[in-house]
């Protein structure tokens, strides 16, 4: 761990020695410049970005990213510990549940924004991350299995 000014010390983060013109597509470098010029990695450029707003982040990563649309750019803000939800099925069926208006797919714009309300508001009444919120609602509905029931599918 590196020591800061101050006698903070941190881990450094591996989002934030990539180039964000690495992460957002070789191919799309004019674009992604203006992105890295303003905040010189992936990682900065991560850190300046609302928490709040995760469906903006991911609608950029469509635009200017290489394979980061849809669970890919979800998936790659959870993995960086960006604080994140990930709207898996069980995630959409617990929307639905507390009367969220969604399409059956739940990946129009209008539905991920629904999604971010709501998730924005669960985080806010209950003072938990984004990230725990997204999972305890995926793990408060659908199919749930009893340990020997899961024994039995793991073949453990």
């Amino acid at each position: 761990m590196a020591g800061l000014r101050g006698g903070v010390s941190r881990v450094p983060s591996q989002a934030a020695a990539v180039p964000a013109r690495r992460v957002l597509g070789e191919a799309r470098v004019g674009q992604t410049h203006r992105a890295q010029s303003a905040h010189d990695s992936f990682g900065k450029f991560l850190a300046n970005w609302p928490a709040d707003d995760q469906v903006g982040l991911l609608d950029v990563f469509a635009r200017r990213g290489s394979r980061l649309g849809g669970f890919s750019g979800q998936y790659l803000l959870r993995f960086l510990g960006w604080d994140a939800f990930v709207l898996s099925g069980d995630v959409l069926l617990c929307l639905r549940d507390s009367g969220v208006p969604l399409s059956a797919t739940g990946t129009s714009k209008k539905d991920l924004k629904a999604a971010q309300a709501q998730i924005n508001t669960w985080a806010k009444e209950s003072g938990l991350p984004i990230t725990h919120v997204s999972r305890i609602c995926a793990l408060s509905i659908g199919e749930n299995y009893d340990v020997a029931r899961l024994k039995e599918i793991m073949q453990l």
